[in-house]
C-alpha cells in the first residue's frame, strides 16, 4: 500500500483563485523516519471528487469507518549497503503466491522519474504442498533473491500537467517438487508485468476531518492524481508456460490481469496522501474504499487564517515522539530555503540549534518529553516561533 503522506503551506482563502502548486523531490520527505497515519472512512453518501482546475474539495463530513481506527504504517532504514542502489527506506512486504505468503522487504527511493519501489529482498523460505498434493515431501522452495521492481509510487516533480506512464517487470524464482508429476526442484518462475499511468486530474484546495476539531482542517493546497494500474501474471515451469492443472492447484491463472484505479490528493512537504479514493472500474465514479490523513500536524481551520496572515511557523509532527525527526516550514519563505532553528525549554534555556531547509526534517538531538519553544529565522530576517511537544 502504500504507496502512500505531512503539512503543507496554506492558501489564504479557498474562495480566491490561485495557481497550482508544484511538488518536488525536496518537498516529498519520504524517509526511514516517516510515519503514515491513515483513517479508513465510511462510504455512505460520499461522492468521487470533481476533476479540473482551481477546485474546492470539502470532505470534512467524512466519518471513520465503523470498527476501524486510524492506523500507522512505519518504515525502517535501508541500511548502509542496501540491495538496490538509491534506496533510502524499507518496510516489510508480504507477497501473495497463491495460498502462500512470501515474506520480503521492500526498498524505496528516488530515481529519475520520481519516488519508486526499487525492489524487494526475499529471504529463503519453503512451503509444504502435502495438503494440496497428498504426498509428503512435495514442496515449493523460494531461494534467497533480490527482485527488481521499479514500481513508480509518485512521479516527481508533480505539476498540474504531469502525465507519466511506466512499465515494470518483476521476476521471482522458486523450485517446485511434486512427486506425482515427476518434478524435483524444477525451476518455477513467476513474472509480473505492471503498467502504471499517473496523471494530474485537478488542483485546488482540500479540507478533511481532523480528530478533536469540529471545524476540520484548513484549506490545503493539493494536486489530484488519477492512477490506473494493470498487472498481468505469467508462470513458467522448466522454462515453459506452466500447465493450467498445476496453476489451479496453486490457486493461480495464466495471464490473469488485475486492475487498480485510484484518486489521491497530494500536498507539499508531506510524505503521505491527504486523501485517497479507490475504485473497482475505470469510470472512477463509485468509491469502494476511502482513507484520509490522520496526522496530528494537519492545519486546523481555527488557526489557519492567523498562520497565513502572520507567515507563521508550522512544525510537524507535533506532538512528536522522542527521537522523531521534526520538520519546520515558514509560510512566507520559499521551500528548501535555509532556516536557522533554535529550540528552548520551558525555562527559556537553549537546548538545541540547527540549520535546516524550509519544509524538511531538521537534525536535532533527541529531546526529553516536555514542551519546547522552537524559533525559525530565515536569511531575510523573517522570524517566527511555535510550541512543540515531545511525548
Amino acid at each position: 500500500m502504500k504507496h502512500f503522506f505531512t503539512v503543507c503551506l496554506l492558501a489564504s482563502s479557498a474562495a480566491y483563485a490561485q495557481s497550482p502548486i508544484t511538488i518536488t523531490a525536496a518537498q516529498y520527505p519520504a524517509t526511514a523516519t516517516s510515519v503514515d497515519r491513515l483513517q479508513p472512512a465510511a462510504l455512505v453518501g460520499v461522492a468521487a471528487p470533481t476533476k479540473g482546475a482551481n477546485q474546492v474539495w470539502d470532505y470534512r463530513s467524512l466519518a471513520p469507518q465503523a470498527g476501524m481506527s486510524a492506523f500507522n504504517f512505519t518504515y525502517a532504514s535501508a541500511g548502509t549497503t542496501p540491495p538496490f542502489a538509491g534506496s533510502n527506506r524499507s518496510y516489510a512486504l508480504p507477497l501473495a503466491l497463491g495460498p502462500f505468503t512470501v515474506n520480503s522487504t521492500a526498498y524505496e527511493g528516488f530515481d529519475a522519474v520520481g519516488f519508486t519501489q526499487l525492489g524487494t529482498s526475499v529471504p529463503a523460505q519453503s512451503f509444504p504442498l502435502t495438503a494440496t498434493t497428498g504426498f509428503p515431501g512435495d514442496v515449493l522452495s523460494v531461494p534467497a533473491q533480490n527482485i527488481t521492481t521499479n514500481l513508480l509510487r509518485l512521479p516527481l516533480p508533480l505539476t498540474s500537467t504531469t502525465r507519466v506512464m511506466r512499465d515494470s517487470r518483476a521476476v521471482s524464482n522458486s523450485l517446485l517438487t511434486v512427486g506425482l508429476l515427476g518434478l524435483s526442484q524444477a525451476p518455477f518462475r513467476y513474472v509480473q508485468r505492471i503498467t502504471t499511468v499517473d496523471s494530474v486530474a485537478g488542483w485546488g484546495t482540500l479540507r478533511i476531518p481532523v480528530a478533536g476539531s469540529t471545524a476540520g482542517s484548513a484549506p490545503i493546497q493539493v494536486l489530484l492524481v488519477q492512477r490506473r494500474v494493470v498487472q498481468q501474471d505469467s508462470f513458467y515451469l522448466n522454462g515453459q508456460p506452466a500447465s493450467p492443472v498445476l496453476l489451479g492447484a496453486l490457486g493461480q491463472t495464466q495471464g490473469n490481469k488485475v486492475y487498480g484505479f485510484q484518486h489521491t490528493f497530494y500536498r507539499q512537504n508531506a510524505a503521505q496522501e491527504a486523501l485517497a479514493f479507490s475504485y473497482a472500474t475505470s469510470s472512477f465514479s463509485t468509491p469502494i474504499a476511502i482513507r484520509y490523513s490522520a496526522e496530528t500536524a494537519i492545519p486546523l481551520a481555527a488557526t489557519a487564517a492567523r498562520e497565513v496572515a502572520t507567515g507563521g511557523l508550522t512544525a510537524w509532527p507535533n506532538p512528536a515522539a522522542r527521537g522523531q525527526a521534526l520538520s519546520f516550514a515558514l509560510a512566507t519563505v520559499a521551500p528548501a530555503q535555509p532556516l536557522r532553528l533554535t529550540v528552548r525549554d520551558a525555562l527559556g534555556r537553549v537546548v538545541a540549534t540547527a540549520v535546516a531547509a524550509n519544509g524538511s526534517p531538521a537534525s536535532l538531538p533527541a529531546l526529553p518529553a516536555g514542551m519546547y519553544l522552537a524559533e525559525a529565522e530565515a536569511t531575510d530576517g523573517t522570524r517566527f516561533s511555535r510550541r512543540v511537544v515531545v511525548e
